[in-house]
């Protein structure tokens, strides 16, 4: 039984390595994922410093210690260069791990980006950033646990880590009204130099561009109650993924525009295990946040597939 499951443990490894449609790792609270959503973010928020921390474990109860997990640690800035112009600066890591051979990669992001405010009246502006990501991405397994069921190493010719730098750009519109009523649209472009992410020593295999388009808005409905409309689209090789959310927002404060619970709903569109393409995943999040701090919780539910993903982002942001 062991060695099966290790031959199963390789077979994921062979198609998570070689696979023409490699893809990359991402979340389902991507707006509180900012610099993995797009490099336009980096510095795009209300306040001096923001601190993201985020975890997800994927398949627990059906791979067990081998379930697909996911962590990421966000910090970024903002510095004014003129009167309506301002530097974003950050940094983010992210790590994940999948497979009895824990399979997996670390990666370390430097980001910065460039805002400008205009059409600036005194209750609402306009904002366009601009955004690059420079990041070092390092990948590897466990060779020693790599074998078939006889017992025999059939991985000569391959290296067990890699690495490789990687390099994406981004834009982001910004709309925001004293009165909460905001939009949001950002587009990047991931992936751009294309680098080879193959552990064989004399094949190469290049990671495909992915193409990421996302929006949300905030719309007031009374002085303590915003719906929250969003989406996600996600295009790499032959692979799209979309996903389409809408919550509620109670606010604790109505003058403020921190300090409210919030709690919605998503459904991810994208071809499942039967080639077809339908909303597959569903997905329910629920969002506190008072004063600095902000608490995510999220279960990704998968139709066709007879467990989940759970995920949890906390958040730190420094005002004044």
């Amino acid at each position: 039984m062991k060695s099966t499951l290790q031959l199963i443990a390789f077979s994921i490894f062979i198609l998570l390595s070689t696979n023409i449609n490699s893809q990359d790792v991402f979340f389902s609270q991507y707006e509180n994922t900012p610099l993995n959503l797009n490099p336009g973010l980096t510095g795009n928020f209300d306040g001096k410093a923001r601190l993201f921390l985020n975890y997800r474990n994927q398949w627990p109860s059906l791979l067990k210690q081998a379930s697909y997990k996911t962590g990421s640690i966000s910090l970024d800035s903002k510095f004014k260069i003129g009167n309506s112009s301002k530097l974003g600066i950050g940094f983010n890591t992210l790590f994940d791990r999948v497979g009895s051979l824990n399979f997996g990669s670390n990666q370390l992001n430097f980001l910065t980006s460039i805002m400008h405010d205009f059409i600036k009246t005194k209750n609402s502006y306009h904002s366009i950033s601009l955004g690059f990501n420079f990041g070092y991405i390092k990948r590897q397994f466990d060779i020693d646990k790599a074998k078939f069921p006889d017992q025999t190493d059939s991985l000569e010719g391959y290296n067990s880590k890699i690495h490789f730098f990687n390099f994406s750009t981004g834009l982001s519109w910004d709309y925001k009204s004293n009165s909460r009523l905001s939009f949001q649209l950002g587009a990047s472009i991931n992936n751009i130099n294309r680098p080879n992410i193959s552990f064989h020593k004399f094949y190469k295999h290049k990671l495909n561009v992915r193409y990421n388009l996302h929006g949300n808005s905030e719309l007031p409905l009374f002085k303590e109650i915003s719906l929250v409309p969003s989406f996600m689209f996600i295009s790499q090789a032959n692979d799209d993924v979309l996903t389409i959310g809408l919550s509620n927002k109670w606010y604790f404060k109505p003058e403020s525009f921190s300090n409210y619970f919030q709690i919605g709903i998503q459904g991810r569109k994208y071809i499942d295990y039967s080639g077809k393409s339908r909303f597959s995943t569903y997905i329910l999040t629920a969002i506190i946040d008072i004063n600095a701090f902000s608490i995510g919780l999220s279960y990704d539910h998968f139709l066709n597939i007879d467990d989940g993903a759970y995920e949890l982002s906390i958040g730190y942001i420094i005002r004044k």
